[in-house]
């Protein structure tokens, strides 16, 4: 089995437009709403990778296991613009479908209108278990 829970999809990092002396300030009505629409959001997007998920034969035969973190760049509209392993599962046939698992899953969801970002970057855990 493959997963990657709801909960597990972070988002540390996101690149926002500089502030501005027009830009709105943020109250603590909008910040919710916010952190609601990324939780929201995070939970579509675990679902989405969900379906796209693929245990490589050779691995399982192996009975390897591990959790591949991905660091992922998204744009709003979810085109990955770049991804990377930050942590490999310490072996080569899972790591390598990780990768591919993003990738099959391009694109990812939109970033819906409360989320002003333009891109994120999110660290995604990737678990191969064998059941």
């Amino acid at each position: 089995m493959v997963s990657m829970p709801s909960s597990a999809v972070q988002a540390p990092a996101a690149s926002i437009p500089p502030r501005t002396a027009q830009a709105p300030v943020a109250t603590p009505a909008t910040a919710d709403l916010s952190r609601q629409a990324l939780a929201t959001w995070q939970g579509g997007l675990a679902a989405h990778l969900a379906r796209f998920e693929q245990f490589p034969e050779q691995a399982q035969r192996r009975g390897e296991q591990g959790v591949v973190l991905m660091r992922v760049a998204v744009s709003r509209n979810g085109q990955v613009s770049s991804m990377s392993m930050a942590r490999g599962s310490g072996y080569a046939d899972l790591d390598a479908q990780a990768q591919a698992w993003i990738e099959r899953a391009e694109p990812l969801p939109p970033f819906p209108p409360e989320i002003t970002a333009q891109q994120m970057v999110l660290m995604i855990p990737l678990r191969f278990t064998l059941r």
